[in-house]
């Protein structure tokens, strides 16, 4: 009987050992691996500069493609990298909110840098465990995602450049960092092979792919990539196009689709009617394909196209942003058309580059009508913070982008769609010089708060 009684407390001991090394375990996986902050916070934003850039490396490149294939070289800043990553990189991978991703090159330093919020990596556990009904792993993955909530995972993947390797293998993985733990070189390349292979399966990444095919050296120099591509003869280039350049495929068919909307209305006529028709189409959109944001960007991309694309075009070329000659269409706020521009071209300026570039820009066209005799005017002021705020929120989450959709299909007048601010700025009455430039922003922060499509 003693022996027996010492055998299940040696077995009970025994356990308790094993559960309390197991604790420990996870806890120290979790110390190591688990971060309180994203070391990322943001993906590059593209400015005017950047654009510029890339227009006149489009223009580089296909200078002799109308002639016949031709070997080019293209150089790449860590910045370019990084803007395809934050560009594209969304549309060929379906990463959650608050995940990114950047590029660290240098003589010292080649890695990819990665940021992912723990909630998302614990929520896709939870559809897993789903799958496989299991009562006490689903009471550990509810306290896991109790423990762990607003968590980051923090990664670093080494990268190795070499042009002198094979055609095609290049780039070759190094070591991972998660958070304080760093794999073994080939636990590391198992990693980079399972996500090479879902990267290859998935469709959505083929244009890149066939683009790699194309290339046929890569040289690293400094902080900069130099790649050699082979351009095949293919006719007019669509690089010529701003909108290929900073625009997918799939949003050009978007934007095509809103374009075309535009050309069976009136060209004569409020804005805030226009709006409602295209923010109807948007909604029956996307009750059908589910994409509230995209359909949206698309819509406000269209608009800023019709009124501005050679303009654009121009300002890529080089041209002084204050001299940025707005296309008189027949659209109008309150009677007028020049309201009416200011808001849609700040919209669609903010979400082909960022809302300070589209600020800038709102800025500077008002300070050079001051410097050249003019004065400051609160309603272009109040048009240009309208477009970057429906923008906005507009595109911020489906939630924001459904609620936009709903408001402007239902819209009825001028009112719905920017603050009216009075008698007191009337034409007569709205002229300001640059001194009233803080007390007008602050005025105009206030009246847009008054719209909920406008409420920051």
């Amino acid at each position: 009987m003693k022996i027996i009684v010492n055998l299940i407390r040696s077995i009970i001991i025994t356990a308790i050992i094993a559960l309390a090394l197991l604790i420990l375990g996870v806890v120290t996986v979790i110390y190591i691996t688990v971060d309180n902050n994203g070391e990322l916070t943001s993906f590059e934003s593209i400015t005017l500069n950047d654009i510029k850039r890339v227009k006149v490396i489009a223009q580089q490149v296909t200078g002799n493609m109308e002639k016949e294939s031709s070997e080019q070289q293209i150089t790449l800043s860590e910045r370019d990298l990084n803007l395809a990553i934050s560009h594209f990189g969304p549309s060929l991978i379906n990463i959650p909110d608050s995940a990114f991703a950047k590029i660290n090159l240098s003589n010292q330093q080649q890695s990819l840098q990665l940021t992912l919020p723990l909630d998302h990596l614990l929520a896709l556990g939870k559809t897993e465990l789903e799958k496989r009904p299991n009562d006490l792993l689903a009471s550990l993955a509810s306290l896991a995602s109790d423990v762990l909530k607003n968590k980051w995972i923090n990664i670093e993947w080494n990268i190795k450049i070499d042009g002198m390797a094979e055609t095609g293998h290049w780039l070759s993985a190094g070591q991972l960092r998660i958070g304080k733990l760093t794999l073994s070189q080939t636990q590391s390349q198992k990693f980079a092979d399972r996500i090479i292979k879902s990267l290859l399966s998935n469709a959505n990444s083929q244009p890149a792919l066939e683009a790699w095919k194309n290339i046929t050296d890569i040289n690293h120099q400094d902080d900069r990539v130099v790649v050699s591509y082979v351009f095949p003869s293919s006719g007019t280039s669509s690089l010529r196009s701003y909108q290929s350049l900073i625009l997918n495929p799939r949003e050009q068919a978007q934007v095509d689709i809103y374009t075309q909307k535009i050309n069976t209305l009136p060209k004569k006529t409020s804005l805030i009617q226009l709006l409602t028709a295209m923010f109807t189409l948007a909604a029956e959109r996307t009750a059908g394909l589910g994409d509230p944001v995209g359909e949206n960007r698309a819509l406000l991309l269209s608009l800023a196209k019709l009124y501005g694309a050679d303009d654009l075009n121009a300002i890529l070329k080089g041209n002084n942003p204050a001299q940025f000659n707005r296309k008189r269409l027949n659209y109008t706020i309150y009677g007028r058309r020049d309201l009416a521009q200011h808001l849609i071209l700040s919209a669609g300026i903010s979400l082909l580059a960022d809302e300070g570039l589209a600020n800038l820009i709102g800025l500077d066209k008002e300070i050079s009508d001051y410097q050249a005799g003019k004065t400051i005017s609160a309603w272009d002021l109040l048009a240009d913070q309208a477009g970057i705020r429906l923008a906005r929120n507009a595109t911020r989450s489906e939630r924001s982008a459904k609620q936009v959709q709903q408001l402007l299909s239902q819209a009825k007048s001028d009112k719905h769609l920017l603050p009216d601010l009075g008698p007191d700025f009337s034409y007569a009455e709205d002229q300001f010089g640059v001194d009233d430039l803080d007390e007008l922003n602050q005025l105009i922060s206030l009246t847009l708060d008054e719209l909920i499509i406008l409420k920051k």
